[in-house]
């Protein structure tokens, strides 16, 4: 294997022995975290039973489960981690379904067991709970596990609101798991029934751009899902601002809810919006529904998913965070991949907060830069070959 892009990963799991073939773009890509050495320990004997696993990452936990003779239905909400999981199930002729979506229409009804390794945001930690609530069947069990400093302790609450009382089942580096029993729980509480915490349902914000009302829809794991970003806001306007953009070809990266790839489509661009998060994808599809408008949605690493294609415009708020840490270094990857994927006359338009460096990272891949507009917080920038 490439060791620029990937490993083979030896992993032991409940009472498994196996090695999986993974690579990076994802948090935890290269190990077996102490939550799924947690969840492996404290599970039931998985032998015919019907188990889910949301929060699966690079799916050791999962295949696992499958090669000790359970039925595995599991979510990632990383495109990449999900690519690493399919590969490694077919490789393994593991009985592993490998969900995109955390609707429910999805997924089988009646599990014994879902297995939940929590996201790092509480609202999507809910959203997951009330999916397991409607999975399981009378007399199932959820067990929960997650890192003291990741929020385990408000979601273990949020599970017994839930589920009833908890069984403490394990200690590990700072992470704990527990147990639910479904036969106990309470009378459930009311933001299960929240917009964009039900499983199947959006969070929709009414916004107006440039005098222009748009909605946008949004769910947890999605990026300032619960508004519109100030970012976002000054580049929509600026796209709105641009000539003749009707007919060209407009590529909305990291597109997160979709707003620059939809505003781009209303003036009649021929809109194609990349993500490699699931929940942006679903909610980019449901904000171009919301607003009437069509466009390509494609889960894609960078521009991995259109080899060769090129844009007349490609619209930019690049995230800088790796695991609550700043990381100014995804960005100047970026530069470079839309540069490639620019047509000979098309522009990188790009918006950042002021404090982080990007001027000479994108001076290093184009011609032309030029800052078409800053305010105390955010700069936008017009990158042409």
């Amino acid at each position: 294997m490439d060791a620029m892009t990937g490993q083979s990963l030896t992993v032991t799991l409940c009472g498994q022995h196996f090695v999986l073939a993974t690579r990076p773009g994802f948090a935890g890509w290269d190990v077996v975290t102490p939550t799924m050495a947690l969840l492996a320990e404290a599970a039931p004997a998985p032998r015919g039973r019907r188990v889910a696993v949301l929060g699966a990452g690079h799916g050791a936990l999962a295949l696992a489960l499958a090669r000790a003779g359970a039925a595995v239905w599991a979510y990632t909400p990383h495109v990449i981690a999900t690519s690493v999981l399919e590969a490694a199930a077919r490789a393994l002729a593991a009985d592993v379904t490998v969900l995109h979506s955390t609707a429910p229409a999805c997924w089988p009804t009646g599990l014994d067991v879902v297995l939940v390794d929590i996201p790092p945001r509480r609202r999507e930690a809910r959203r997951w709970l009330a999916l397991a609530a409607r999975l399981l069947a009378p007399g199932g069990q959820c067990l929960v596990a997650g890192a003291n400093d990741a929020g385990i302790q408000s979601v273990l609450r949020d599970a017994e609101a839930v589920f009833g009382a908890a069984t403490p089942m394990g200690l590990r580096r700072r992470c704990r798991v527990a147990c639910f029993d479904v036969a106990g729980r309470p009378d459930a509480p009311a933001w299960l029934d929240e917009p964009g915490i039900a499983p199947g349902t959006m969070h929709q914000q009414r916004v107006v751009l440039g005098g222009m009302p748009l909605v946008m829809c949004s769910q947890p794991g999605v990026f300032a899902e619960d508004q519109l970003d100030d970012a976002t806001r000054m580049l929509a306007e600026l796209v709105l601002a641009q000539p003749h953009l009707a007919g060209l070809s407009v590529a909305d990266l990291g597109c997160g809810s979709g707003v620059l790839g939809t505003v781009a489509a209303l003036h009649g661009a021929h809109a194609t919006l990349l993500d490699v998060s699931w929940p942006a994808l679903e909610a980019a599809r449901a904000t171009l529904l919301a607003n009437g408008c069509a466009g390509r949605v494609l889960a894609s690493d960078g521009f991995a998913a259109l080899p060769g294609e090129r844009f007349a415009r490609v619209l930019l708020n690049p995230p800088f965070h790796a695991d609550q840490q700043t990381d100014a270094s995804l960005a100047p990857q970026l530069f470079r991949a839309s540069r490639a994927h620019l047509a000979p006359d098309g522009r990188l338009l790009v918006v950042a907060n002021a404090f982080l460096p990007y001027a000479p990272a994108l001076r290093a891949c184009f011609g032309h830069v030029t800052v078409l507009q800053q305010d105390r917080r955010y700069r936008v920038f017009e990158a042409r070959p």
